[in-house]
């Protein structure tokens, strides 16, 4: 169990059942409750397997925001790096658009991704999909004098 779930695999199942009913995924609140603090944020995620799969995924860019992705079931590869050509603004901060270059980084259960601010990142599923923990670290609240000893 972590943090009140009842099992990844479990989860994890329950998630692919989900989407393939049908129904919304995003931040599947009843499975874990999101923990939301002033600098950072635990979401349990699912990705499904692409209905259609397209040959250049859809990307986000964060300013002053770190996501990290802990891996509880499934697999996937999330693109890091290059370049979103065509940015369009999700909300305050945040870019999406098709993601051009990056580097390809395949992920299953138990692996740990950290992507830095700004870097554009474009998460594409296995079949069966992938559920991981989003963490995001605001660091842009953060002092960084706290970090590098400096007065």
């Amino acid at each position: 169990t972590i943090n009140g779930i009842p099992g990844t695999c479990d989860t994890h199942a329950e998630l692919q059942a989900r989407s393939k009913a049908g129904q919304a995924l995003s931040n599947p609140r009843d499975l874990m409750k999101p923990m939301v603090t002033r600098t950072h944020s635990f979401i349990l995620m699912h990705r499904p397997e692409l209905r259609t799969p397209t040959t250049t995924p859809n990307a986000e860019q964060h300013e002053d925001a770190s996501d990290v992705y802990i891996v509880v079931a499934g697999s996937g590869t999330v693109t890091v790096g290059g370049e979103i050509p065509t940015k369009r603004i999700g909300r305050p901060g945040e870019f999406t658009g098709p993601i051009s270059g990056g580097k390809p980084f395949k992920l299953q259960a138990g692996d740990v991704l950290d992507i830095p601010p700004d870097m554009p990142h474009a998460t594409v599923p296995d079949p069966g999909g992938m559920t991981y923990i989003l963490m995001k670290v605001n660091v842009g609240l953060y002092p960084w004098s706290l970090i590098n000893g400096t007065p």
